[in-house]
């Protein structure tokens, strides 16, 4: 070929060639489901609205489907052998449903750490969270601690989803105690829901200043009240009282019974019209694994608390081996979850282990709000407008 005209294919083909490889990044890019990197807004978020507002769905980034992403978000990866079992078996879970799977390493990413500098890191997840959120692509994301895995993989997350299209964020009542659970929500892709979670990461100096303040798994019980129930505000400010004074957990536990019991003055249907939704001890799509000896049924999803340093203590090792989940699944491939069959049981025989269980929480719920009863902490029109 002579030398012009060499020339004037290479200009006329190099701009092609870049497109080509432009566009091909963008799809591998768009469609790579392993978050690893910087690319967050850090956009603030001042204004909060409690209300569910129609225009408060965020805009897509490439107006994919609706989806549903599983994310863990971990400090480093120092102690990744100690969450192998439980963070492996949900990458496999997503891979069998084709869910999206983002894992953040913080400390991978000086952007993230300049980015969301909190020096609680269980509060920088949850800003991380909110500026993930604005730049992925799923409607749906279900943050999980790292100790989290699953145990039963034919249960799916949209059973969960909220069937109102006013609800943006979906929590679930431990059976551990009268908490809120912070280790695990699920968030649709809104203004709302950042805002939420913008909240909950500025609770954090008002958290740690408390001797025994809970850290995330305090304040969320605050946050949830503050930010749904707005005119409950001076009876959160009682329930409080005990929070700032707490030196153990009893003292955390009586504080997080109250905010329950404020909590369940306002009607769960007006609660999912303001945006919220939040499951009963034993509904949610997670629980405590451990309370049941690691005995499931075929109602269980995740379970909460696989660490490796405990194994063997607080909890068994359900499955056939821990390295089952090591290797790539594929879709549909349920079998690879190979398990030690004592240890599924008939969703009855769970429900009479967790009976007593569940008597003695609720008598500990009782017992944190008498005082509150005896002291007259409530005014009376508080009961007299919740009917009580």
């Amino acid at each position: 070929m002579p030398r012009r005209a060499l020339a004037a294919y290479l200009l006329y083909s190099i701009p092609s060639i870049f497109l080509v490889l432009y566009l091909t990044f963008s799809v591998w890019r768009s469609n790579h489901t392993l978050y690893d990197g910087p690319g967050f807004t850090g956009q603030n978020f001042t204004n909060y609205e409690p209300h569910y507002q129609s225009e408060d769905q965020l805009p897509s980034v490439n107006d994919k489907n609706s989806s549903i992403a599983l994310v863990y978000i971990v400090k480093n990866r120092k102690n990744e052998a100690d969450y192998r079992i439980a963070v492996n078996s949900a990458r496999c879970y997503a891979e069998v449903h084709n869910y999206g799977f983002i894992y953040v390493d913080y400390s991978a990413s000086k952007e993230l750490q300049l980015l969301c500098p909190q020096n609680d890191f269980f509060f920088t997840r949850h800003c991380l969270m909110r500026d993930l959120m604005y730049n992925s692509d799923y409607e749906f994301y279900v943050f999980l601690d790292a100790d989290i895995g699953v145990i039963n993989p034919r249960r799916r997350i949209e059973e969960f989803l909220p069937a109102k299209s006013s609800v943006n964020i979906v929590f679930y009542n431990r059976f551990y105690n009268d908490e809120i659970m912070a280790g695990s929500y699920i968030l649709r892709k809104s203004k709302q829901a950042a805002n939420f979670l913008q909240l909950w990461v500025e609770y954090m100096e008002k958290t740690n200043a408390i001797p025994q303040g809970g850290t995330d798994n305090g304040a969320i019980q605050s946050v949830a009240v503050e930010f749904f129930m707005p005119e409950l505000s001076a009876f959160q400010k009682i329930c409080e009282e005990s929070w700032v004074i707490s030196r153990d957990y009893n003292d955390l536990f009586r504080f997080e019974a109250c905010m329950q019991y404020l909590i369940s003055l306002v009607p769960k249907e007006e609660l999912a019209r303001r945006g919220f939704v939040l499951y009963d001890k034993g509904q949610g799509w997670s629980r405590d694994g451990w309370i049941s000896g690691t005995y499931w049924c075929g109602r269980d999803l995740f379970f909460h608390g696989w660490k490796k340093q405990k194994l063997g203590g607080e909890w068994v090792l359900p499955f056939t081996s821990e390295a089952i989940f090591d290797r790539k699944c594929s879709l549909g491939e349920f079998d690879r979850w190979s398990y030690v069959s004592k240890l599924k049981i008939s969703c009855l025989a769970l429900d009479l282990r967790h009976h007593k269980y569940y008597l003695e929480k609720r008598a500990a719920y009782y017992k944190a709000l008498e005082t509150l009863v005896e002291h007259d902490r409530f005014p009376l029109e508080a009961y007299k407008k919740y009917g009580l």
